[in-house]
């Protein structure tokens, strides 16, 4: 599992994956190729809203919650800080997939927007434990 921030969240983590902010870009293109498939399936246009959390973060399920922290640390990065947490209930798809040296992950929310981010194709296996916690 990666890094548990239990403490932070105040009830036990159940999956987590570290995510990697891509900067401008994530913020450039809409939701890249796999969050516009997501969109589709659903039937709507998302809107990327994927919050500002630094270089590194953690995406944190809980038994209620989708959960963004930020991370801290030059070597050894620790939980620092939540920076978003929306209801599980309101959590409509989530996929995993793509890229050539990332995977990207797109979480879509029941008010058409998203939270678009990217983790490294050794840690995939962790985001599809995030997506399977969710029910996706």
């Amino acid at each position: 599992m990666a890094t548990d921030a239990s403490t932070l969240l105040g009830s036990p983590q159940r999956a987590a994956v570290r995510v990697l902010s891509k900067g401008s870009t994530a913020k450039i293109l809409p939701l890249g190729s796999l969050g516009i498939a997501v969109a589709e399936a659903s039937g709507r246009n998302a809107t990327n809203s994927t919050p500002a959390f630094g270089r590194v973060g953690l995406l944190a399920v809980t038994a209620d919650d989708i959960v963004l922290v930020s991370m801290v640390g030059a070597i050894t990065l620790k939980p620092k800080d939540v920076v978003a947490r929306v209801p599980r209930s309101r959590v409509r798809a989530m996929s995993v997939g793509g890229g050539v040296t990332s995977t990207r992950v797109a979480v879509l929310f029941a008010d058409d927007t998203a939270w678009v981010v990217e983790v490294p194709k050794n840690t995939a296996k962790q985001a599809r434990a995030v997506a399977a916690e969710l029910g996706f």
